[in-house]
């Protein structure tokens, strides 16, 4: 009897963990808990370059497990989705809509369902927004007029966003783009095994800095999977659908169209790639290319960035860009010092120059003191701002010049400890010109400043003008101490 009731207990307990199995799912919280998180999220904003509407996203809030589980490849410091070509876990918009500052009227922008939508960029002239959209395959480009909410997608193209994207050409109705490459071929299969052949690596034996970075090559299966996702194709994209590509598919760490749009300035990441050092420190080729994809001027050959001092710079030219208000004139910077902080020198960096067609000697604009830290350009009058760091005083300075002459001696217009927030005076604000670059927006002798306005009382966010030749600023507005705003644009280019 005995034996018939311990069977028949075990019956019942093996039945009921059956039914437990079978019955367990996510559970959900209470609905007031639900009603909280699945509130309406606050809509990021984006204001167009023509001061006349503001694009709505309303971002996802919460990603799907099947979003989250799609698979991921950890290739030279990238984190890659092999399915679209794009970045893992790329953050995405799923309604956007265009609103008229005027009288508040909101257009909603006719999506397809369950789009992802990622990169939203305004043509300078406001009547156009570019952006991708994810879907299960790959990356789609869309284009989206602004004055009726109408999107279309330009048709046979896959945009590369795990290494590239697209740009707006300064004619407004183009973008520079990078595409997945059509032909090239099926993916090397990725191997989680015990490796078949030696893993080879070389050293000169010369003295380097080692770091720590996520997500480095491990094999030559790596590589080949780096090269086949991060190969783009180079191409001109019209509004109207047209495809026009340019030169042949490589890596391109950069591809920035000038001014004129008759030329484009690239790096190309080379062999050998590196197991210590993400893709930013590979080799790379840097050329100027007319816009047929031929080389006209060769601006660099970046080694391996294997030896870097600590706090240090490459000794190859560095900080690219083009001269917003020229046709094509390219700037970057090259260390004096070897690229050594610890080097005694009267001089750290210069600042170079050349201009189409690129057949003369690069000429020197300025020499700094200190590490060049950054440059920004006016709309007029040649006005050029730059910055150089100090690394022992931990000290910014902010210096004024016409980058046009060698005789402008330059005027500095600050000088501050990078902690220093109290009596930071803000950064110049910015305005688009029509072939889409950003210069300083500038009125007269007059420049304005926006900042964060760090505070005994807190952080109280300022718009002020400067006086370009006294240095003299003026307060034009401050956030009060009973509520948080912050300065977004001026829709009145004099500031009035």
């Amino acid at each position: 009897m005995k034996s018939k009731i311990f069977v028949l207990s075990v019956t019942i307990l093996f039945l009921s963990s059956l039914n437990l199995f079978a019955q367990s799912s996510y559970k959900k919280p209470p609905k007031d808990v639900l009603d909280v998180l699945n509130a309406a999220t606050f809509p990021q904003t984006s204001i167009s370059p023509s001061k006349d509407k503001i694009l709505l996203l309303e971002p996802l809030t919460y990603p799907s497990i099947a979003e989250l589980s799609q698979p991921m490849l950890r290739l030279a410091g990238l984190r890659i989705n092999p399915n679209t070509n794009g970045t893992h876990r790329q953050s995405y918009a799923v309604k956007l809509a265009l609103k008229n500052i005027a009288d508040g009227r909101e257009t909603a922008v006719n999506l397809p369902d369950k789009a992802q939508i990622i990169s939203p960029q305004w043509s300078a002239d406001g009547k156009y927004v570019a952006a991708g959209n994810i879907t299960p395959t790959g990356i789609e480009l869309w284009i989206i007029e602004t004055s009726n909410g109408k999107a279309k997608m330009i048709k046979n193209t896959r945009v590369n966003t795990a290494f590239g994207g697209f740009s707006w050409m300064p004619d407004q109705k183009s973008l520079l783009v990078n595409l997945v490459p059509m032909r090239r071929g099926v993916a090397p299969q990725y191997q989680n095994i015990t490796p078949t052949a030696p893993n080879i690596q070389e050293t000169t034996g010369k003295k380097g800095t080692i770091r720590t970075y996520q997500d480095l090559l491990r094999s030559p299966n790596d590589e080949a999977l780096f090269e086949y996702y991060a190969t783009s194709q180079l191409a001109v994209a019209s509004v109207d659908g047209k495809i026009k590509e340019i030169g042949q598919p490589a890596i391109f760490d950069t591809a920035a169209i000038s001014p004129d749009g008759n030329y484009i300035l690239t790096s190309r990441v080379q062999r050998p790639f590196s197991y210590l050092l993400p893709a930013s420190d590979f080799p790379q080729e840097v050329e100027i290319w007319n816009i047929s994809g031929k080389s006209v001027y060769k601006v660099a050959s970046v080694p391996l960035q294997d030896d870097i001092p600590v706090d240090g710079v490459t000794t190859a030219p560095r900080n690219y860009g083009w001269i917003p208000t020229e046709a094509a004139t390219l700037v970057w910077a090259e260390a004096l010092d070897g690229g050594n902080p610890k080097t005694k020198a009267e001089f750290r960096d210069k600042l170079m120059r050349i201009a189409a067609p690129f057949s003369n000697a690069p000429s020197e604009i300025v020499k700094t003191q200190n590490r060049f830290a950054g440059r920004t350009f006016s709309e007029r009058d040649g006005l050029m701002l730059y910055g150089d760091f100090n690394r022992d005083t931990r000290k910014r300075r902010l210096f004024m010049t016409d980058y046009r002459s060698s005789a402008s001696a330059p005027k500095m217009i600050s000088d501050l400890n990078v902690a220093d927030r109290y009596n930071d005076i803000g950064q110049p604000v910015t305005k688009r010109l029509p072939n889409g670059f950003s210069v300083i927006q500038q009125n007269g002798d007059e420049v304005f400043l926006s900042g964060a306005g760090a505070s005994t009382e807190g952080d109280r966010p300022f718009l002020r003008r400067m006086n370009l030749q006294t240095l003299k600023t003026e307060e034009i507005w401050r956030s009060g101490n009973t509520e948080f705003e912050g300065f977004v644009v001026l829709l009145d280019d004099s500031g009035a």
